[in-house]
């Protein structure tokens, strides 16, 4: 009897502990480039040469990076964001971030800055 009341205690114990664990956290605060210089990859995307340059700001724990296109002024549209936004995240999920974790734009980050395109980025799930 009293092993049956030991058990449903741990039991108890152990299902009210899964259920109040915390969700995993995915904020990278350390990162490969961590001596804050930038650092520049070239890039081809849909046929044309691209130079993506990032930095990692240890301050806001994000990547600050800007995309710009070889030899022309990238698009302040829609469909300039568009190939902005996936070749940083690409980018920087190839050159920065630790194996199998995406980089992810914070949110209200993306600005059309005459050039090209900044934006801050961590790598995330």
């Amino acid at each position: 009897m009293r092993s049956k009341w030991i058990l449903g205690a741990s039991l108890c114990i152990l299902v009210g502990a899964c259920a109040q664990s915390p969700a995993p956290s995915v904020n990278i605060v350390s990162a490969p480039f961590a001596d804050g210089k930038e650092h520049r990859e070239p890039v081809f995307y849909n046929d044309h040469m691209y130079a993506v340059s990032y930095r990692f700001d240890a301050g806001a724990a994000a990547y600050v990076v800007r995309v710009t296109r070889e030899g022309r002024v990238m698009k302040a549209g829609a469909e300039g964001r568009k190939s902005a936004e996936a070749i940083a995240t690409s980018s920087l999920s190839h050159f920065a971030c630790p194996t199998k974790m995406r980089a992810e734009i914070l949110a209200g980050s993306l600005r059309h800055d005459g050039a090209g395109y900044v934006m801050n980025l961590r790598c995330g799930g």
